[in-house]
Formats: C-alpha cells, structure tokens, sequence
C-alpha cells in the first residue's frame, strides 16, 4: 500500500521538479519572459494527463511493484544467496510489468483521449 500511495507523490514532486528548473533556465537561455513560460506551460498541460497519467498510472505501477516486491521478499530462501535472487527476480519482474502495463496503458490513454497526443503550443 504504501508503494502505491507513494508512487504519485513522487511523481508530482518530479513534475514540480522539472517546472521549477525549466522556470529558472528557459527564459534567461531562450530569451522570453517568465509571463510566456507560465502561459505556454498553462496552454500545454492537459487535464486528464494530470488526473489519470499521472495520478492514476503511478498508483497502479506503484502497488503493483509493491505487491512484486513483497511476494518475493516473503517467498524467498533463506542466506544472503536467496536473498540476493529475489531481489533480482524482484527487479526484472518489476521492469518488464511495468515495460508492459506502461505500452498498454499509453494505447488505452491516447485511443481514449486521442487530444492528448496534440502538442499544445
């Protein structure tokens, strides 16, 4: 549960991340205003994409690493070597599921709200 609570507060605070630093780069290295910036990043952030990619999706990869993560933890053999091989287990279940989850989700998403494709500037 708590990987799945986790994971869309990370992604906001990435998200805020990379507003702020493209706030204080891009109009002194592209030579607008800071009044521009604000508007494009209005005029170029679709709402769904807040709500359902960023909100939703995280939560899902999120419990679904967690409940990875846990099976594995719980089932594994004892010694440092089983531990080591659940982790590893862990790691490539983790990336291929997500790899997976992530390719059919962005053809659900984009079938479904075909405007998020659009490039909004």
């Amino acid at each position: 549960m708590a990987a799945g609570l986790v994971a869309p507060v990370l992604a906001v605070l990435s998200l805020l991340w990379v507003l702020i630093v493209n706030l204080l780069v891009a109009p002194h290295q592209l030579g607008f205003t800071v009044g521009v910036y604000f508007a494009e990043v209005q005029r170029s952030i679709f709402a769904p994409d807040l709500f359902i990619a960023l909100f939703l999706k995280n939560l899902i990869i999120g419990m679904f690493v967690g409940i990875v993560a846990c099976h594995k933890g719980l089932t594994c053999k004892m010694g440092s070597d089983g531990v080591g091989r659940a982790v590893n287990q862990t790691i490539v279940i983790a990336f291929v599921g997500i790899w997976g989850f992530n390719a059919v989700w962005n053809l659900a998403y984009l079938t479904a709200f075909p405007a998020a494709s659009v490039l909004h500037g």
